[in-house]
């Protein structure tokens, strides 16, 4: 019976670490080619009460934003619209820097007249990723 050195032992421990490293790498690689996860986000924007506040002569309404993807999004732009009880309108727009995934933040804005949930519309107009 051959007699085994220390450095074959060395080189042993060697090429199975390598080997395990390899298989690692080439099962991520793998992974990460057929994850079928999108590249698009589904932001969704709303009025996150029913009336809006008074507050120092304006009324502020909190604006919920809501990323439910597995992708953290930068610069979210949102435009608001608010349309009030006289016919007249009001343009409002807000930026979110940061939502992680499966996550929610709130966005205060001001307008010049009271106004309800069913009055405004939010819209997200663009996104980034990291």
């Amino acid at each position: 019976m051959k007699k085994i050195e220390p450095c074959q032992i060395g080189e042993f421990i060697t090429l199975a670490m390598s080997v395990i490293l390899l298989a690692c790498v080439s099962a991520y690689l793998v992974w990460n080619i057929l994850d079928s996860s999108s590249s698009y986000v589904e932001i969704t924007a709303s009025a996150a009460q029913e009336v809006s506040t008074p507050a120092g002569g304006r009324y502020i309404m909190p604006i919920e934003v809501t990323n439910s993807a597995d992708k953290t999004v930068n610069y979210i732009k949102l435009h608001i619209q608010a349309r009030f009880d006289s016919g007249l309108s009001e343009v409002q727009e807000a930026e979110v820097e940061y939502l992680s995934s499966h996550s929610t933040q709130r966005v205060y804005v001001y307008f010049t007249a009271p106004v309800t949930r069913q009055n405004i519309e939010v819209t997200p107009v663009y996104y980034k990723f990291n």
